[in-house]
This record gives C-alpha cells, structure tokens and sequence, in this order.
C-alpha cells in the first residue's frame, strides 16, 4: 500500500507507523525507492531537503508499507 503520490519540489518528509510485528517502510520518488527501512519498524519518518544536501530532487513521491495478511 502507498499513499497517494505528492509532487515536491525542494523537500519532502515522510512519516507511518504500523502495529503488530511492523512493516519496512519505503520512500519512493517517481515509482524508484529513494529510502527504506532496513527491517520491520513500527514507527518510521524521514525527511529529505536541498538545505541538508539530501533531497533527491523534484518529482512525485509516496510512502509505501505492504498490507497485512
């Protein structure tokens, strides 16, 4: 499951949280994982800006976790 595409431009900022035994987060920029979490989590936020040299650049993102069973 991923959250309906945003366009940024210069920054972006992800958060999600899951119950249970987690989920493994992704950051996707136009369909590309661009940050993830290693393993399940339960908590997860990340956010990328130009000012910190970490956005990837502009373009469309989401934040997707697998749907539970």
């Amino acid at each position: 499951m991923c959250t309906n595409q945003q366009y940024a431009g210069f920054q972006v900022r992800g958060l999600g949280s899951a119950s249970g035994e987690g989920a493994k987060f992704k950051l996707k920029r136009n369909g590309v994982v661009v940050a993830n979490t290693p393993s399940r989590v339960n908590g997860y936020g990340v956010e990328l800006r130009s000012a910190y040299g970490t956005f990837p650049g502009a373009g469309h993102y989401s934040l997707c976790a697998p749907a539970t069973t």
